[in-house]
């Protein structure tokens, strides 16, 4: 993990884990994995699932998404993508609901 983005607020998508939004926490428990203070994105009402696009809009209540938990992702196998994002937007991420999946 590099250190710079331990604290950051960030957005990750992942082959098998999905898109989070999040704060890297630390080193995950097994090599390899990070621990992320976070909720899962399981679908965005903003226009096309693009990282790029949902980390500068943010998200809204009509987006669906999981609980606030902490979760360890692989960064070596089936990362596709990190962001970092301003606090602001996953400060307000933070507040929403989560969806009844």
């Amino acid at each position: 993990m590099k250190e710079e983005l331990k604290g950051k607020a960030i957005s990750i998508r992942h082959r098998h884990a999905g898109v989070f939004f999040g704060y890297i926490c630390d080193e995950g428990m097994f090599d390899g994995l990070i621990k992320i203070e976070g909720r899962r994105v399981w679908s965005w009402n903003g226009g096309r699932l693009e990282m790029s696009q949902v980390s500068k809009k943010g998200l809204t209540e009509r987006d669906l998404l999981g609980e606030w938990e902490f979760v360890e992702i692989n960064m070596k196998e089936g990362l596709i993508e990190i962001r970092e994002i301003e606090p602001k937007i996953l400060e307000s991420a933070k507040k929403l609901p989560a969806a009844n999946v």
